[in-house]
């Protein structure tokens, strides 16, 4: 650690390790905190191991980031490559968000003389099959990050549970910090409307890339349900195509793809819809409470956890028909329209504000640096 820094004359240093910053909830988040968090204090580098850097790499580096495309194979070269970046960048923190995976990016870290290495996790498993070799890879690679890890950082306690498994004794015995570091909404960007809503424009909006994770396969049938319960309309707003989806309805039914401005589709909207079947803990739902729309959302263990904390989430179970959806969405524009602000309300309370979570990392980033 260099005097210049042991001063505060000079920023931290932020190396992070990510799929790439195509959009979706952990690059969204990274992307808000890298505008919330002063450039001057923290330069952030955020190497992208999938071979692109993604849509989103423009609005980084206008916040001030550095984004530096790092393929992870051949694993041996992306090793040495990393190792060198993080010595020639005098790296303060190493920050991994590509969940069990961190597990081979710690040790390189530990090696180039990292002292702050940190594993982020952003959801409660991987998507991957339950096979014996799938469990020998996590076992090994929660072995690593116990190991290796200075701080494991997740969203939710399920992610926690994901991310050490049977390897949480060896945390404890290294007496590392585990916990979470909630996800923050910039208030100032989502807020709720000042015109009434018109009983005949009632808009379930769905916020989400099309990927297997997010279930979107389901909404054309809740869809369907809905429109025997009054004058609903849906949008879908995300990147990938329709793809995924077994029929898009004609009328009514609106494939928005990416958008720059979510914030005014949830000012349009009545409920947000979310059947996801793996999250972590989404930043579409503090958008939506925070713009004083209520949510629908599966029964997952993270998003159970948040409905305890905030007002205005109904979970349904993912065994669930169309129809059992559809009765949530309309029992929860029944109960929440015009009531916007007790929702938001009760989210100001809490600590998901970007504020609170721009802050918190600030602390954890500057925790080796005096």
């Amino acid at each position: 650690m260099s005097m210049k820094k042991l001063q505060g004359d000079g920023p931290i240093t932020v190396v992070h390790i990510i799929g790439s910053l195509n959009r979706g909830g952990a690059e969204t988040v990274a992307l808000a905190l890298a505008k919330a968090i002063d450039a001057k204090r923290f330069r952030q580098i955020f190497i992208c191991v999938s071979g692109e850097e993604g849509s989103l790499a423009p609005e980084f580096r206008a916040a001030g980031a550095e984004v530096v495309i790092m393929p992870l194979q051949p694993l041996l070269g992306f090793s040495w490559q990393l190792w060198m970046l993080l010595r020639k960048s005098s790296a303060d923190v190493f920050q991994s968000h590509i969940s069990i995976s961190s597990g081979l990016m710690l040790p390189i870290a530990r090696l180039a003389g990292i002292a702050n290495r940190i594993a982020r996790f952003h959801s409660e498993g991987d998507g991957k099959s339950n096979s014996r070799k799938r469990w020998f890879y996590r076992a090994l690679m929660r072995f690593s990050i116990s190991l290796f890890a200075t701080r494991v950082s997740c969203v939710s306690n399920s992610s926690l549970e994901f991310a050490l498994g049977n390897f949480s004794a060896l945390a404890r015995l290294r007496a590392i910090p585990c916990g979470q570091v909630r996800n923050g909404v910039d208030l100032d960007v989502f807020r709720i409307r000042t015109e009434p809503e018109e009983a005949v424009s009632r808009q379930v909006l769905h916020v989400g890339r099309a990927a297997p994770e997010k279930n979107r396969k389901v909404l054309p049938f809740i869809f369907e349900a809905l429109q025997t319960r009054g004058p609903y309309e849906m949008t879908l707003v995300g990147p990938g195509g329709s793809s995924d989806l077994p029929w898009v309805p004609k009328e009514h039914f609106t494939l928005v793809g990416e958008s720059n401005d979510v914030a005014s589709y949830m000012n349009n909207a009545s409920v947000l819809i979310l059947p996801s079947v793996r999250e972590g803990l989404p930043g579409v739902i503090l958008e939506a409470l925070a713009s004083g729309i209520p949510v629908v959302a599966s029964d997952l263990p993270s998003l159970r956890e948040l409905a305890g904390n905030l007002e205005g989430i109904s979970l349904v179970s993912l065994q669930s028909g169309a129809d059992v959806w559809a009765e949530a969405i309309d029992q929860m524009y029944s109960a929440w329209n015009g009531n916007g602000s007790i929702i938001r309300n009760k989210l100001m309370e809490s600590k998901y504000s970007l504020e609170s979570s721009a802050k918190e990392w600030a602390g954890i980033w500057s925790e080796y640096v005096k």
